[in-house]
């Protein structure tokens, strides 16, 4: 998010800068006088109180992710959409066919993971599905309680990957017995256990653009009343703890898996697949079609497809690279394919789906000397402050903040 923020602010001549976030509210007032900017970003996604208006003066003001419940605030909010996220991942488990479901919370109470477990119950009881939710206590025991087949649906990612290893652990099979949602797409966590982990995925980089925007605006035209704006998730990013294939073809998974991991990066071959599923040439083709519907050939050009449409979507790469990078020597086929496919050439289909990427402009800084933090080794940063602006304009906005 921080990226697309100062992608927003460069493209004006503004500065970002990433201050601590002081212990007491008091303190807020020692960190804008030495630094004196124009508006400030105050980050409150871990649960914090935020501070009262007073602190901040006349300055422009964004709460990012607000808790609600926090008091009256003059300022406007810029908050993930979490009952958007939970309607998402409500969507993608009903497709598993499963009659029970789950909602694992986050460790901590906040906001956002209590509004995905509410909204996400909602959606599977107005469908007419039975529902639980895991509170506290041990959770291996919790899983082996639930009826089987269960689709999860885990407040992010890092509780995804820790519901995924207990269920192993336990002998659950994942994703036949328990299949899996996660939160952020967050590829450490989604990639780093076998098998992957389905995510939703929310773009930062342009919710960080539009927070940027609209702090922006709030430097040149304050508002009048205090609004929320929402940012929401972007897409499902599939992986294995979703992909349900007939129960005793555990292999197949495995291959599919191995297959989504290493189509980009590597040469696979039929006898990689072989090894993987201990079994003939001839087997493994046609146990990999009943389970999948495709061959492995099949397979494999889907996930560079796929990899592809990401790549000319999300990046401002060659087309040559987006080839190359998904495992393509040559550019025909893969132009043929992709043709095929979508009945765009990629030159197309970048420039109907690629709107909101942008080239990162270079900021120019105004020569005005930094001052030194106060609270050097507190790491979490809890403000974005914005400085320094090279034009006349900004200047004035700036200044009649002030």
């Amino acid at each position: 998010m921080l990226s697309g923020l100062q992608r927003a602010a460069g493209r004006d001549g503004w500065i970002v800068h990433t201050l601590p976030r002081p212990k007491k509210h008091e303190c807020y007032g020692e960190i804008l006088q030495v630094w004196n900017p124009g508006g400030c970003i105050v980050d409150c996604s871990a649960g914090e109180v935020p501070p009262p208006d007073r602190v901040f003066g006349n300055r422009a003001v964004v709460f990012l992710n607000r808790p609600p419940g926090c008091g009256r605030t003059r300022h406007p909010s810029f908050t993930h959409d979490s009952a958007a996220v939970a309607r998402m991942a409500a969507e993608e488990l009903l497709k598993t066919g499963f009659d029970n479901y789950a909602y694992v919370p986050f460790s901590r109470k906040l906001m956002w993971s209590v509004v995905r477990g509410r909204v996400f119950s909602q959606e599977i009881m107005s469908a007419g599905k039975k529902m639980q939710n895991f509170s506290k206590g041990n959770l291996s025991a919790w899983l082996k309680s639930l009826r089987k087949p269960c689709g999860i649906f885990a407040a992010n990612d890092a509780v995804a990957q820790q519901v995924v290893a207990i269920a192993q652990q336990t002998g659950l099979h994942v994703p036949g017995e328990i299949a899996v949602v996660g939160v952020d797409n967050d590829e450490i966590f989604c990639e780093g256990i076998v098998p992957g982990i389905t995510s939703i995925e929310t773009n930062l980089e342009n919710a960080g653009f539009e927070l940027g925007k609209m702090i922006i605006d709030e430097i040149r035209r304050p508002s009048s009343l205090a609004k929320t704006v929402y940012y929401r998730p972007e897409r499902i990013v599939r992986r294995g703890s979703t992909r349900l294939f007939i129960a005793h073809e555990s292999k197949v998974t495995e291959a599919v898996d191995f297959i989504r991991r290493h189509a980009c990066t590597m040469k696979i071959s039929i006898g990689d697949i072989m090894e993987i599923m201990k079994c003939s040439r001839c087997e493994a083709t046609i146990r990999f079609r009943n389970a999948t519907g495709r061959s492995i050939l099949e397979e494999i050009h889907e996930v560079r497809f796929q990899r592809m449409c990401e790549l000319l979507a999300t990046t401002s790469m060659k087309i040559s690279a987006v080839i190359n990078f998904c495992g393509y020597s040559s550019e025909t086929f893969p132009k043929r394919f992709f043709f095929r496919r979508t009945g765009m050439t990629m030159k197309q289909y970048r420039e109907e789906n690629n709107r909101h990427v942008q080239r990162v402009h270079r900021h120019v800084n105004s020569g005005q000397k930094t001052p030194p933090s106060y609270f050097p080794n507190l790491k979490q940063s809890g403000i974005h402050a914005l400085s320094g602006a090279p034009t006349a304009s900004s200047v004035q906005a700036a200044r009649s903040k002030r």
